[in-house]
């Protein structure tokens, strides 16, 4: 997984999500190596049977890390294949504890 920055400062994409094992390794990775100086991120999954972004989607929202806004599935007129796409605004203190719940007592998010 990478984060690429957008033209806006304020939004990042979570690119390649599908290569973490678990939404958690997700976060996990996002918050030990990239700062989080940002107001949210886009994150996307290809494909009928994909769940990667649906999963990690309802991770966020199952540990109250921010907001997950759904944008409709549309086609990929280069692929034919079904793209879902969500916003993701997150909590910062939420993610803050989560990471010294979940990582580390003494860790801190960036």
């Amino acid at each position: 997984m990478h984060v690429n920055g957008l033209v806006c400062c304020g939004v990042r994409e979570l690119a390649r999500i599908s290569t973490e094992n678990s939404p958690a390794e997700v976060i996990k990775t996002l918050v030990s190596t990239h700062n989080l100086q940002t107001g949210a991120f886009v994150f996307t999954e290809a494909g009928a049977k994909s769940r990667y972004a649906t999963n990690l989607a309802a991770y966020i929202k199952a540990h109250n890390l921010g907001e997950v806004d759904t944008i409709p599935p549309f086609i990929n007129r280069n692929t034919r294949r079904k793209i879902r796409m969500f916003v993701w605004r997150f909590n910062y203190q939420a993610l803050q504890d989560w990471v010294k719940s979940t990582l580390a007592p003494n860790s801190e998010v960036a």
